[in-house]
């Protein structure tokens, strides 16, 4: 019988597989109430050898991973008093069997185990409780190596994904600190070649515990928070509370690495905040656009806006009304990039700002967001697409800070793009509306924030398109900001009759006739029509086209607008027969 590489190479992991757990459990049975004593370890190199030699460790290092190994895979605890009453109680191996386990810590085959709510306390070492790491027990159960080998990272987002893995595990119970600080160490020793790592690596006093602060520090600015609790990030990094108070003064000394070299900042000098810090701009672009030799990033992450690739959007056909036509043919037209160049140095050259504004408003369903969607599509244009819900928060002020931030990110990433990107308030019916007189926090805040949009898009220079449904509710204010307004009505007749025509193909024309003048249907409903009935042919193969089109028309008219009046004329309900 002829074998392939693989099959070979499988029935030979499962054979050192096989001979790893015999292995183990050699060495559980014969060194049982034997003292683990340094003059003992000849008489069992023999017996540790299969486990000596794929993890590359001593004879000493062997025997007592076997014995935790065991456990691991018993799902067993294993703690000091265990492993001394496997050794005959004997007292007097306690430092060999100490100074083992911390070696085995060191080489990554051991992990300090979660702590129970009663030992947060600092430890001796020799109270430390170790447990085999997960990776360990699938190389053994593999018979193979390959569990314990770091995957190569070749770029700045993989090594943050990687920190973002650890510090989540960390905060799940998986990890302690111990194995989150040596794993740490490992991806800054292994990924030092990275620009953005080299960059942070090349000041001077720069130690691993500080690389930590940094990435830490980034990974909660990718998840929108702009600074963190300094007692937090010193909990998480030092344990003990001696070295924890030290390890603060250091993050927080104002002549320390961090601060004196600006890459970090305080986050509030006004109120004299100086347990919150931030990283400063030198940093974020640093860490973000590729170190210190990078001209230019290769990718664009948003912490308040969705980013919308063209190349990854769906081409479709959008129908309007007549008098919608015209303007959006323009927009098309002006966004293009070689027009869209000429009108920018057309209104500088006239000493005008080169903002390019837009509202779309009007009635739901009608295609607003489709159209910048089509828009940016056709003009080859990435869309920051801002949901407003995530700015506002229920803190004073934050979000305040949160709007501004979305600016900072859009200006931000324009040397990301060749083409400029459109920032897409999507649905700010929110933030648009008519200011309140002032008589609460939330009607300060609402004020603020409209201060706020309307100072930023006073002096904005990108190009800024919002859609919302409450036109007549728009503040006064805003009317303005705005070069181009366009409107959106409910779809005449012969424009429902394109959009029905292209969802339903196969539909008869008088029968689609009588739907469409029996229901005044958006864009919008037409489509959530059609997607309901390909889910209930699937459902439900037997069913036809005439018989539910009239039923799921009724069900989107009463769930989207409960208040609509009845069908024009009457419809024959389908037969129950």
């Amino acid at each position: 019988m002829h074998f392939s590489p693989a099959q070979v190479n499988s029935m030979l992991n499962q054979l050192l597989s096989r001979n790893l757990f015999n292995t183990i459990k050699q060495i559980i049975a014969e060194t049982s109430d034997e003292e683990f004593l340094a003059e003992n370890m000849p008489e069992w190199e023999e017996l540790a050898a299969p486990l000596r030699e794929f993890f590359s460790i001593t004879t000493p290092q062997a025997i007592l991973l076997a014995i935790y190994l065991e456990g691991g895979f018993r799902e067993r605890s294993v703690d000091i008093e265990r492993v001394l009453n496997h050794f005959g109680k004997d007292i007097s191996c306690l430092a060999l069997v100490n100074s083992t386990l911390e070696e085995l810590a060191q080489l990554r085959l051991l992990q300090t185990k979660s702590d129970d709510l009663f030992q947060r306390r600092s430890k001796v070492a020799f109270k430390k409780e170790y447990e085999v790491p997960y990776k360990v027990l699938k190389a053994v159960l593999d018979g193979s190596k390959d569990a314990l080998v770091v995957p190569a990272i070749t770029s700045i987002d993989e090594l943050i994904d990687e920190i973002q893995q650890l510090i989540s595990r960390y905060r799940m119970g998986d990890i302690q600190n111990d194995a989150l600080i040596h794993q740490l160490e490992d991806l800054t020793q292994q990924n030092g070649a990275l620009p953005e790592l080299e960059w942070l690596l090349s000041h001077d006093g720069m130690t691993t515990d500080l690389v930590a602060v940094i990435f830490m520090m980034l990974i909660d600015y990718l998840d929108g928070d702009d600074d963190v609790n300094v007692d937090r990030l010193c909990r998480i990094l030092k344990p003990e509370a001696h070295d924890r108070l030290n390890f603060k003064r250091t993050i927080l000394d104002p002549k320390g690495l961090l601060l004196s070299e600006g890459l970090v900042e305080y986050s509030n000098e006004e109120l004299l905040n100086r347990n919150r810090l931030r990283l400063s701009d030198l940093t974020i672009q640093h860490l973000t656009d590729g170190g210190k030799d990078a001209e230019t990033p290769h990718h664009f992450r948003p912490t308040l806006s969705q980013l919308i690739y063209p190349d990854k959007t769906f081409e479709e056909v959008l129908y309007y009304n007549v008098e919608e036509e015209k303007p959006i043919a323009i927009l098309r037209q002006a966004l293009e990039e070689e027009m869209y160049m000429s009108i920018r140095s057309g209104l500088m050259s006239a000493g005008m700002k080169p903002g390019f504004t837009v509202l779309l408003y009007g009635y739901p369903g009608t295609g607003k967001t489709a159209t910048v969607k089509q828009l940016a599509r056709a003009t080859g244009r990435t869309i920051l697409m801002v949901d407003i819900a995530q700015i506002q928060s229920k803190w004073v002020g934050e979000s305040e800070k949160n709007l501004t931030k979305v600016f900072d990110e859009y200006r931000r990433c324009l040397k990301y793009y060749d083409t400029e990107p459109i920032l897409l308030f999507n649905e700010a019916d929110a933030i648009l509306g008519k200011r309140f007189h002032a008589k609460s926090s939330v009607d300060k805040s609402f004020n603020s924030l409209q201060n706020i949009l309307l100072q930023q898009l006073e002096d904005f220079e990108g190009i800024f398109i919002a859609t919302t449904n409450l036109a007549n509710h728009l503040d006064d204010a805003f009317d303005r900001r705005f070069l181009y307004k366009v409107q959106f009505n409910r779809p005449k007749i012969e424009v429902r009759r394109k959009i029905f025509q292209q969802a339903f193909p196969d539909c008869e024309q008088s029968f689609l006739e009588q739907q469409l003048q029996g229901f005044d249907l958006t864009g919008g409903q037409i489509m959530n029509v059609k997607k309901k009935m390909t889910i209930t042919l699937l459902i439900e193969p037997g069913r036809t086209l005439q018989e539910l089109l009239p039923q799921l028309i009724r069900e989107e008219v009463s769930l989207s607008s409960p208040s609509q009046p009845a069908p024009i004329g009457f419809v024959k309900p389908p037969s129950m027969n």
